[in-house]
């Protein structure tokens, strides 16, 4: 009866043993392959597929696959908490929401082109040369105020008298360098009507 109870008791403790050092052992692989295709500069390989189901699923709504060569795509929204570095070109398809400091572009050569409708709600303040092409509205009503700080540079001519030959749009403000005069556009037209304002 003694000697049943002590091989129970040693092999309950044998059990024990195992189950605990089973719990510590950790499994090493060099690679994980996912799919038929194997590089051998990975360690972590997915089948080249070009769609979400080829991909990662976080949860059951997350994503985050290879759409396209060399390019990674994720169908949902992405939050960075810390610095998002781009060294090439960026595309953004959707809404950009962009909060604190955003600094685009490093360099005097660098030129960022916006083809859309570029919205300021708040302050907004350049430190170097803008140049502004196409037509330009500043302010959208008759409370809003205008303010320039520095010089205003305004259109020249270089018309004979007292603009005779330029088109202009009423309102706008133009440098005759022939005779020094500022012009006001009275009346839009090509020829414009003028009235000096010197």
């Amino acid at each position: 009866m003694r000697l049943r109870v002590s091989l129970i008791l040693c092999l309950a403790l044998a059990l024990l043993v195992m189950g605990t050092a089973q719990a510590q052992v950790v499994t090493k692989c060099d690679k994980l392959v996912i799919g038929n295709t194997v590089f051998s500069t990975c360690i972590v390989n997915l089948a080249p597929s070009t769609a979400a189901t080829g991909g990662i699923y976080f949860g059951s709504d997350v994503t985050l696959y290879r759409s396209a060569a060399n390019t990674l795509k994720t169908d949902d929204s992405l939050t960075v908490t810390g610095t998002l570095g781009v060294t090439g070109g960026t595309t953004l398809t959707g809404a950009l929401d962009a909060n604190g400091a955003v600094t685009l572009g490093d360099a005097a050569a660098d030129v960022i082109t916006v083809n859309g409708t570029a919205t300021f709600a708040e302050d907004t303040a350049f430190s170097s040369t803008v140049a502004l092409n196409g037509d330009v509205t500043g302010g959208d009503a008759t409370t809003d105020t205008l303010t320039m700080t520095g010089r205003l540079v305004i259109r020249f001519c270089t018309d004979a008298g007292p603009m005779t030959n330029t088109a202009g749009t009423k309102g706008e403000l133009v440098f005759c360098t022939n005779n020094d005069k500022v012009y006001v556009c009275t009346v839009t037209g090509d020829p414009a009507t003028w009235a000096a304002l010197n």
